[in-house]
């Protein structure tokens, strides 16, 4: 009789394995997008990041303005037609907030706040690149926003006005393993290069609206250096 309930066990655990590797499966031909696999969740999901040091740089002139802490919460996403509100792609109006701001020794803010807090709006997007090593990798897209929805934010730093716009691209850990945690990593490399590789779905936005600061007279490439942390209550898992 044990060796009968091992089996059945045995049998009920491959039915499950196969049921997530079907929906898994079936993922993968669909857009990039955050698979929750509860009914729901997509407007249920919640989570709080985190993160120490971020530079904007000004890619041509290396102009920066520098920031000592970062937080950010995604929430009330929209949820992918056909999926029971289990899957999302894309999560409008969310807010992150930079602390301890800075730019050519002046602190910085926008709007109404506290010298050295700026705040912005973010659009975010799940799309996918080809990393510089041929690797398909989930990518997250960050449009900017100021706090009435439009695509430009302005920051005032001193007497000086600085003004940035655009997208920017993000790997978004950990990429294909169900997980609790999230980790997004904006990065420049040593020669001011955006650390991205080729867009390839749902990332259009990179080209048709990239990230640009006027730090000085006019509009100049730029990218954002930041890497956020943070974990929630459901078990995701990022398909590209």
């Amino acid at each position: 009789m044990k060796r009968i309930k091992l089996m059945v066990l045995a049998a009920m655990a491959l039915c499950a394995f196969g049921a997530v590797s079907a929906t898994l499966a079936q993922a993968e031909d669909g857009p990039p997008a955050i698979l929750c696999f509860v009914k729901g969740c997509a407007k249920e999901f919640e989570v709080k990041l985190k993160g120490g040091a971020s530079k904007l740089t000004q890619l041509s002139e290396a102009l920066t303005i520098t920031s000592t802490t970062v937080a950010a919460t995604i929430k009330g996403c929209e949820p992918l037609t056909g999926t029971e509100e289990k899957d999302f792609q894309l999560c409008k109006d969310q807010e992150i907030v930079f602390s301890g701001t800075e730019s050519k020794g002046q602190k910085c803010k926008t709007g109404a706040l506290t010298n050295g807090t700026v705040a912005s709006l973010l659009d975010l997007h799940v799309g996918d690149e080809t990393s510089t090593t041929g690797v398909l990798e989930p990518l997250l897209l960050a449009k900017v926003l100021n706090s009435e929805l439009k695509p430009e934010l302005a920051i005032t730093c001193g007497v000086l006005k600085e003004t940035v716009k655009g997208t920017v691209g993000c790997l978004l850990l950990p990429g294909l393993t169900l997980t609790k945690k999230l980790e997004l990593i904006c990065a420049v490399n040593a020669k001011f290069d955006p650390e991205t590789g080729t867009c390839k779905l749902e990332c259009g936005e990179l080209e048709k609206d990239p990230f640009l600061s006027k730090l000085g007279e006019k509009f100049e490439d730029a990218w954002e250096g930041i890497t956020l942390t943070g974990e929630q209550t459901k078990e995701l898992f990022i398909d590209d």
